[in-house]
Order: C-alpha cells, then structure tokens, then sequence
C-alpha cells in the first residue's frame, strides 16, 4: 500500500540519486513502479530494507545461483549480502549500497537465464523449474526417442498476494 511522492531525484546520505526519467513520474505504488521501473520507488524501499533481507529475496528467485541447464560454463551470479562483503573486501555493508543493488546495478550480477527463470517463477506461482534446451527427441517417424520432464528446483516462500502483486506490474508493462 506504500505510495511514494513523484519526485525524479532521492536524497541519500548527503547525495542525490536520480530517477531515469528525469522529471520523475507522479504519485507511484508498487505496481506502477514495475511497469514504469521507478528508480526513485525502489530507493525508498531500500532505505526500509536490509541488504540481507533483499538478498534473501533474490535468492529465492533463483538469483545469485546456477539454474543447472545442461550446457558447460554456467555461472552463478552475485547476490552481495553483509556476509560477502566483509570476506571479499574487509569492510562492512553501507546503506547506501542497497540503493544501487536494489534497481538490479551495483554489485548485483545476475544472467539472463537467471532473470528468465525469476520471471517464469513469478509467472507460475512461485515455483522455479530447472531450465531445458530439449523437451524431447523425436524420431524421424515422430516417435519420442527422449523426454526431460519438468524438474522443480525450488518453491518461493513468497505468498500468492506478493506474486500477484508482482505479475499485476508485469502485465501492466503490456497494456
């Protein structure tokens, strides 16, 4: 139900962070900031937000881990958390940090497999599936040499209104 003011800019620590769209985009809830992608939105809801409950989030998405599809060199991705930055750079987590990593930049790194499987995860309900490059081999005659079935990596914990929130967004970008 969080509805935040249209600015284009979000004062930070001392800083300003801009919006895409410069002139901002009125009054936005969660669904207009998803089809409209409102940077501004999603720094204010960082600031409520630890990096480690945003990461939790993303990592039940499937973000920050290989999806296991069957080709060689896939890579898993960074989802930053407290944890991995004080083991890879001694420091601490700063708030500000979120602000970047929350609108998909910063030290965020994710595939585009990845974000496919989020987005199909979103679509179905929640559940994140193990991506194929072959449903089935079929013979010359159209028998079925060779079937994968469906496998399920993993079940969010995110609940149907917070899924349909997120879809309503979606579709919205469509319209």
């Amino acid at each position: 139900n969080t509805i935040v003011p249209g600015a284009g800019t979000f004062k930070f620590g001392g800083r300003i962070f801009h919006d895409w769209k410069k002139e901002g985009h009125g009054p936005t809830d969660v669904i207009k900031s998803l089809y409209r992608s409102v940077d501004v939105y999603y720094y204010k809801l960082a600031t409520r937000m630890e990096i480690d409950v945003l990461a939790k989030y993303s990592r039940d998405l499937g973000l920050g881990q290989r999806t296991g599809i069957e080709l060689p060199g896939e890579i898993p991705g960074l989802v930053p958390d407290t944890a991995w930055k004080r083991r890879t750079q001694k420091t601490e987590w700063y708030p500000g940090e979120t602000l970047s990593v929350i609108i998909g930049q910063g030290q965020l790194n994710t595939t585009p497999l990845q974000l496919a499987n989020m987005i199909a995860g979103v679509a179905n309900g929640g559940t994140i599936y193990k991506p194929r490059i072959v449903k089935f081999i079929e013979s010359q005659d159209g028998g079925i040499l060779e079937k994968t079935e469906p496998e399920i990596l993993h079940q969010t914990r995110w609940s149907e209104k917070n899924l349909n929130l997120v879809r309503k967004g979606i579709q919205a970008v469509l319209q």
